[in-house]
């Protein structure tokens, strides 16, 4: 059935609308952020960037299918260094987990090429310091980082327990990937599939504080989840049950948050000796990355797994698609635009009518006005053709 002119004309407005609304959107889009922006809760939160994803990723993922890691087309890549003189641990690490994977969103895990410096010697801060609400807080013993307890790009939402109707499904043992291509973990154990003892090594905070699995009884922890050992000491995660998921995040204006899965706060100085970079790509003969700050003379290698993809280097960064948020934007605008020009077309299409109807008895109806006129009146030639055209475009 052959579109009528009102209806080629909203038709064309819808079109241009949507359009027009994604390309503006992809103009005007912010860049995607190295690092997260979320507010913390008392001002003074530590937050550390993150380096862009490489464009080698897991292949065949989608959701809800388990992806066994002897089969992963990209293997766990993860180096930790001892280094004694410049008190650093260092970890350099590709970001991709040791253990299988099931596809928890659209999101593959990609390569990331991150260089993770904590201090081989903590020590106990001036005064706590309030963990980045989104973002890398640690890193797990096999490279990949530990981030903050809220969900990216959301307002205040716990990602270990989301509400319901948040759509979100909930931290899971394997982790799950960004919309930046970032897999990391944001709790329940870390990669373990099971609970972990109390004893077992799970990562290291950024204040270089060691992170071990949960304790039955945690009365002994502070609100940082912290414990000291004498000089020194060591943070546990909480179990599920000892966290309250349904209170607010920020405890007030205070540095320590209620969503101490992993961290409440840190206990240590996040000094100079704190940095989260990039290495560059390694050298296949001296299997040290090309930025050689990090490994100096007094690092000892003390944990390697796996071998880096040497022949990946820094390819472009995959963008990722437009947010939910820009697409209902859009087709809020869109629909709300077809509407009006659809309302408008209807308008002129009755006006035209009348005018051309109008003409055929000296009559013209505008605004719901009738003007009489001299049949004598010298007219213009333009009145009168538009006058003689019918809406459907045919001559009278």
């Amino acid at each position: 059935m052959a579109l009528t002119p009102r209806r080629r004309f909203a038709l064309m407005g819808c079109m241009t609308l949507l359009v027009g609304g994604v390309v503006l959107t992809v103009i005007f889009s912010p860049p995607v952020p190295d690092g997260f922006e979320m507010e913390g809760c008392s001002g003074s939160e530590k937050s550390f960037g993150a380096p862009h994803a490489l464009q080698s990723c897991l292949k065949h993922w989608k959701e809800g299918r388990t992806l066994d890691v002897q089969n992963f087309s990209v293997s766990n890549f993860v180096r930790e260094y001892e280094c004694a003189l410049t008190n650093r641990r260092v970890f350099l690490s590709n970001g991709i987990p040791d253990h299988d994977l099931k596809g928890t969103g659209p999101f593959p895990p990609c390569e990331v090429n991150w260089a993770i410096e904590v201090p081989l010697s903590p020590s106990a801060g001036a005064h706590v310091t309030e963990p980045a609400p989104q973002g890398i807080i640690g890193v797990a013993t096999n490279g990949v980082p530990i981030y903050g307890a809220n969900e990216e790009d959301m307002p205040p939402t716990n990602a270990v327990e989301p509400p319901q109707g948040s759509g979100l499904t909930g931290s899971k043992p394997q982790g799950h990937s960004s919309s930046r291509y970032h897999h990391h973990y944001h709790h329940p154990y870390l990669g373990h599939d099971s609970k972990p003892e109390s004893t077992t090594l799970l990562g290291y905070a950024l204040d270089g504080y060691p992170i071990y699995g949960p304790l039955d009884d945690p009365s002994s922890l502070d609100d940082c989840n912290f414990v000291e050992e004498g000089s020194s000491g060591r943070y546990h995660v909480r179990l599920l049950s000892q966290v309250n998921e349904d209170a607010n995040y920020c405890r007030h204006s205070n540095p320590e948050v209620r969503w101490r899965y992993v961290v409440g706060c840190f206990h240590g100085d996040l000094g100079e000796n704190t940095r989260v970079t990039s290495f560059g790509d390694l050298d296949a003969s001296s299997d040290n990355p090309s930025n050689s700050s990090l490994v100096t003379d007094d690092c000892t290698l003390v944990h390697s797994s796996g071998t880096p993809n040497l022949s990946s280097g820094h390819k472009n960064y995959p963008e990722p698609p437009l947010s939910l948020f820009s697409i209902l934007l859009i087709v809020a605008a869109s629909l709300v635009g077809c509407a009006l020009l659809s309302s408008g077309g209807y308008v002129c299409h009755k006006r035209h009518q009348q005018y051309s109807l109008a003409s055929q008895h000296d009559v013209f109806e505008l605004d719901e006005e009738d003007f009489e006129y001299d049949p004598d009146e010298e007219v213009d030639p333009g009145d009168v053709e538009l006058a003689a055209m019918d809406i459907e475009g045919d001559e009278l």
